[in-house]
């Protein structure tokens, strides 16, 4: 699975993978376990800031915050409550949150 790969290459290098996961998850019909992800990132006490990533912007948050997105309206709003919960540690202008 070319996703386990990309995940194992970040652990190697010590970075978090759990954004990029957050998107796989949401493109795989998984939006509620990209919803726990991105909850456990905005609770997790090591996480200071959450690193710019057009790929996260692109894929997850503009998806979500687009009112043509054709989710689940209970997916969506979890979705937009994680992002609400990570938005201190994110550039929320960058983001477009």
């Amino acid at each position: 699975m070319l996703f386990g790969h990309v995940k194992e290459q970040m652990d190697k290098r010590g970075l978090d993978s759990r954004l990029q996961m957050s998107v796989y998850y949401l493109n795989i019909n998984g939006g509620l376990t990209a919803s726990d992800l991105l909850n456990e990132l905005a609770n997790d006490p090591k996480v200071d800031q959450i690193r710019k990533s057009e790929f996260f912007k692109n894929e997850l948050c503009d998806k979500v915050t687009s009112a043509d997105t054709k989710l689940d309206g209970f997916v969506k709003e979890k979705l937009n409550e994680a992002l609400k919960a990570l938005r201190p540690k994110m550039d929320a202008k960058f983001y477009g949150l």
